[in-house]
């Protein structure tokens, strides 16, 4: 039987190296008339969203309570209504490569991917691809959610691309305890600690792999897009061999068998196949860096095993990038300091979240 969540908590937003890194947003301190613009700032990183017509602008509420595991980020929503969509532009334009496990706990939620719409009722449980286009159609619910970066999911990579629009029902076990899991981790997060959240996160990772992998059910029917395979092959393939020096536009069209053009036009939006490796590579080095369980590693060594080949080259793109050196970030870390780095948002977007998400950990 599934479990309730209980009394909320106030949160600090900045976190430290004891508490779990913790981000709550909520509309009731926002001034009305502000509420809906407010609200499509803070989920833009993750969705386009239109509020619905049928209240005012007055009526609207909205919060998103986050904590980070590392390897997963937990959120626990609320919204009063509206549809939240990723668009083929949208996908086109970010470059997110996560799964959102989604779980109603309340309200109604309409799901249509790809064309395909499904009603989801209380507890059951959907997966995202936020590399492909989807639609959510919302009313007073009350959600659930794991962020999950694709890599970090240890399955094949052909079960990984299969995964968007995945349903599993709250009668089938597996669907039952993954429910049963979410709420446990949601209630327990505000209690955790740091050096307790990480490997729970990591654990968690393996345990959505193992409940939603739809290579276990032959029964499963699942929808299929070859323009996102094409796409999600490639940057499998590019996650995958981020450590190697010689990965490079030409090793990527000899290994997949495809044309340098096709190539191109699926990063076409990054500014090119080289940005966008050299972009991931800078996103894995954050990350390790910012992973209490890395704290005391060599930053050359960080370096190298993402496949850089020069430390000092290294250390002044990072600067370039997110505007301190690679070891001043570190020694802040090491401090417990809240930094900000805006050089990694996009315009409109909210800084605590986009950071997140760049430094989930895919160990």
């Amino acid at each position: 039987m599934q479990g309730t969540l209980g009394e909320e908590r106030s949160i600090n937003a900045k976190g430290s190296d004891e508490e779990i890194s913790a981000l709550r947003f909520s509309t009731d301190v926002i001034p009305k008339g502000k509420r809906v613009e407010a609200w499509r700032k803070a989920i833009h990183p993750l969705f386009d969203f239109k509020s619905s017509s049928g209240y005012t602008e007055n009526e609207f509420e909205a919060s998103l309570h986050s904590y980070h595991f590392g390897a997963i980020i937990l959120c626990h929503a609320f919204m009063y209504g509206g549809r939240y969509q990723r668009s083929v532009e949208r996908v086109r334009m970010d470059d997110l490569n996560h799964y959102v496990i989604h779980q109603p706990l309340t309200g109604s939620t309409t799901f249509g991917v790809e064309g395909n719409w499904r009603r989801l009722r209380k507890h059951d449980i959907a997966v995202l691809d936020m590399t492909a286009q989807a639609d959510f159609r919302i009313r007073n619910q009350k959600s659930l959610n794991f962020i999950v970066p694709r890599p970090a999911l240890p399955m094949p990579n052909a079960c990984r691309t299969s995964l968007h629009g995945l349903v599993v029902p709250r009668e089938k076990a597996i669907g039952t305890l993954l429910s049963d899991i979410m709420i446990a981790a949601a209630r327990a997060a505000s209690k955790l600690k740091t050096n307790e959240a990480m490997p729970i996160g990591n654990a968690l990772a393996r345990i959505v792999a193992s409940t939603v992998n739809p290579c276990s059910d032959s029964n499963q029917t699942l929808p299929f897009c070859p323009q996102r395979e094409i796409a999600n092959r490639i940057r499998d393939y590019i996650e995958d061999n981020l450590y190697d020096e010689l990965l490079k536009p030409a090793t990527l069209v000899k290994e997949l068998g495809i044309s340098r053009s096709k190539l191109y036009r699926q990063f076409e939006s990054f500014g090119g196949v080289h940005r966008y490796i050299t972009k991931r590579r800078l996103q894995r080095s954050l990350a390790a860096i910012c992973d209490p369980f890395q704290i005391k590693r060599r930053i050359a060594d960080i370096a190298y095993e993402q496949g850089f080949t020069d430390a000092a080259y290294f250390s002044r793109l990072f600067r370039q990038t997110y505007g301190m050196s690679p070891r001043s970030f570190q020694e802040a870390i090491r401090r417990g300091e809240n930094i900000a780095l805006p050089s990694m948002l996009s315009a409109g977007e909210t800084a605590p979240l986009v950071e997140w998400l760049n430094t989930l950990s895919t160990r």
